[in-house]
């Protein structure tokens, strides 16, 4: 028994202290391999070619007559003889009654219903190297049908055609940043005009379009949040060869900060709206500057007919001062217009008034300040 554990013992160690084996005389078949495939290659895309070519010319003399068109289609590409083929060539069935016999448009093969594809005019179109033509897409033609050797060719050029134009992903998700980006600074010069507004008393803006709108931009800085998250993690969780490294990892992680900066600085503190309460006890005091104001300059009161371009004569319900000051007439008439506006709702007119009162206003106060 021992022995025989001594023999196997030095059997191993024999074995493991042996040289190995050199391999014997090997040649690169690599060079005939290239040469073989770049053959296929190039047969396989000179047969797609040649099915763009006769796709282009089923499309240049189309017809919306049913007997035209298959006569064009017959002329382009030469049928193969009804009574030649008895099987379908994909499935192995036979013709007959329920199954019919149809023609590939592109290579005049014969094929039943179930191993034909149809191909739109729409996407012939986009296969096509030339220009669309709307005119056809307005025909409102029935699609072509080919089988299911020349569809997958078709199919491959457009997987092919659609990667050189697709662009990479990451720029998808940075444009789709940059216009969130442009809506929030918009948005948010609205709401800061709208809050400024509503703070000085005026009633140009609703106070629940400005909650609305502040609304929006929360909604919007989230969506930048979660859009330079996607670029930052965008590739991370493949394997370790494609993950991004170098350049393109620091491109992500500077889109994802510059992305978080513009949230901090413009959308993280927005500024806050007036309560119900302070809105009307801020509009009561600006009104009641505005009465002051105009008592001084005007001194007698009394109810005026006014009459303003594209308006019906209106009277004011309220008392309004009679004066020579041509900013306050102006006022005045504007005020009217925007009650006339709002009895028959035309609230876009309506702002429109209420933008020119806003001016008005301003400039009275202005002229006012110069002559103190």
């Amino acid at each position: 028994m021992y022995e025989y554990e001594d023999d196997e013992f030095e059997g191993a160690r024999a074995t493991a202290a042996a040289p190995k084996m050199q391999p014997g005389a090997t040649r690169s078949l690599t060079s005939k391999f290239r040469e073989f495939r770049s053959e296929k290659m190039d047969s396989y895309n000179t047969d797609i070619n040649k099915l763009v070519i006769r796709l282009e010319k089923l499309m240049s003399g189309i017809s919306t007559d049913a007997v035209k068109r298959k006569a064009h289609e017959q002329a382009v590409v030469s049928w193969l003889d009804d009574s030649l083929v008895n099987l379908c060539p994909s499935c192995g069935c036979s013709f007959n009654i329920t199954r019919r016999k149809h023609h590939c448009r592109l290579c005049g093969a014969i094929t039943c219903n179930s191993c034909s594809h149809s191909l739109s005019i729409a996407d012939a179109l986009k296969l096509s190297s030339k220009k669309p033509s709307e005119e056809i897409l307005q025909m409102n033609l029935p699609d072509f049908r080919v089988c299911a050797p020349c569809s997958e060719r078709l199919e491959h050029r457009r997987q092919k055609v659609e990667g050189k134009t697709a662009r990479p992903i990451i720029c998808q998700f940075y444009d789709k940043l940059q216009q969130l980006q442009l809506d929030a600074d918009a948005l948010l010069k609205d709401y800061l005009k709208m809050r400024s507004s509503l703070c000085s008393g005026e009633s140009i803006y609703d106070l629940r379009e400005a909650k609305t709108t502040r609304l929006y931009l929360v909604q919007l800085a989230e969506k930048i949040e979660q859009t330079s998250k996607s670029i930052l993690i965008l590739g991370t969780k493949s394997n370790e060869e494609s993950a991004p490294r170098g350049r393109s990892l620091r491109l992500q992680q500077s889109i994802r900060m510059s992305a978080s900066n513009f949230i901090r600085d413009k959308l993280m503190c927005l500024p806050s709206l007036p309560t119900e309460m302070e809105l009307q006890t801020m509009r009561q005091r600006l009104q009641s500057g505005i009465s002051s104001r105009l008592n001084q300059a005007g001194g007698s009161k009394s109810a005026r007919v006014m009459q303003g371009a594209g308006w019906g004569t209106y009277t004011t319900s309220s008392a309004v001062v009679e004066t020579d000051d041509p900013i306050l007439q102006q006022i005045n008439l504007v005020r009217g217009y925007i009650e006339q506006a709002m009895e028959a709702g035309r609230m876009d007119e309506v702002c429109s008034l209420r933008e020119n009162l806003k001016l008005l206003e301003s400039a009275y106060e202005q002229q006012q300040n110069h002559s103190v």
